[in-house]
């Protein structure tokens, strides 16, 4: 008996010496390059943001390539509108059918949707404007997918 409550308490220490599983956020690949890919993406915004502004608005006049404000708005925020249904609703996970992630993604569909589909068309556009660059558009739109994929995973 006394052998056995030493292996016990040996298995025990063993667990609590492997600070590996415990210093880590999480041990999962997928997270990790998820992790990676945005450190890079602010690191790389950070640099062309002091580099040059960003061309919409007021500060839109120098953009190389130029669209509308609304288009450009709507570019922005559509890919979250479809990747967000399709990987929560559509394709679905363990927790899909739940009343509380079904509640809170409930509250983020209507939150792009006024964000993505409504706003654009509400935008003031003085004349026929076209002071929207298509980099932050696209930029932007690389962003929001990655919002509407792992917006409630991580």
């Amino acid at each position: 008996m006394l052998r056995r409550r030493s292996q016990k308490v040996a298995q025990k220490a063993e667990l609590k010496a492997k600070p590996s599983d415990t210093l880590t956020a999480s041990s999962d690949a997928h997270f990790k390059l998820v992790t990676k890919v945005a450190t890079l993406m602010v690191l790389v915004c950070f640099v062309a943001e002091n580099v040059s502004s960003t061309s919409y608005g007021r500060f839109g006049g120098d953009a190389m390539v130029q669209i509308s404000p609304r288009i450009g708005w709507w570019l922005l925020e559509l890919p979250v509108s479809i990747s967000f249904v399709y990987f929560f609703f559509i394709k679905g996970g363990s927790q899909s059918q739940e009343f509380v992630p079904r509640l809170l993604s409930g509250v983020m569909v209507l939150h792009y949707a006024y964000r993505g589909w409504i706003f654009p068309y509400m935008v003031k556009v003085h004349g026929n404007s076209s002071n929207f660059s298509i980099v932050p558009a696209l930029g932007g739109s690389l962003v929001t997918s990655l919002h509407g994929k792992y917006g409630f995973v991580l």
